[in-house]
């Protein structure tokens, strides 16, 4: 069984920083809040395929995430916009929402990590 490769890099984070600790857990807690809200909302806006508010939703993380290097996050996003602009069947939707789920609950886990960890 292969080790997943973590989705979170203690590293860009604190090159984000310039490499001062001191921010780390205070980022990272203000990371958590933005990350969550953002699955929540993610997930209703996909839900009713409501492509503007999906759209503000993304735009709110989709710079810490570029930032932080969140390719998954980020290509996940650009896929529900494709479900809902070309009307793509409830099955796709469901496997983007479903991916999404478990990319962000990963990311907000291990979020929690590093601050337990400092």
């Amino acid at each position: 069984m292969s080790e997943q490769k973590s989705i979170v890099d203690r590293e860009v984070i604190k090159n984000l920083l310039y490499g001062d600790e001191d921010y780390l857990d205070e980022f990272v807690q203000v990371s958590i809040i933005s990350f969550t809200e953002f699955k929540d909302n993610f997930e209703t806006h996909l839900s009713n395929r409501d492509l503007a508010s999906l759209r503000t939703t993304g735009h709110k993380v989709k710079p810490v995430a570029q930032m932080m290097n969140l390719h998954g996050l980020l290509d996940l996003y650009e896929r529900s916009k494709i479900v809902i602009q070309d009307n793509l069947s409830e099955d796709e939707l469901n496997d983007v929402l479903k991916k999404m789920n478990s990319y962000c609950n990963t990311l907000l886990n291990e979020l929690s990590k590093l601050i337990e960890s400092t």
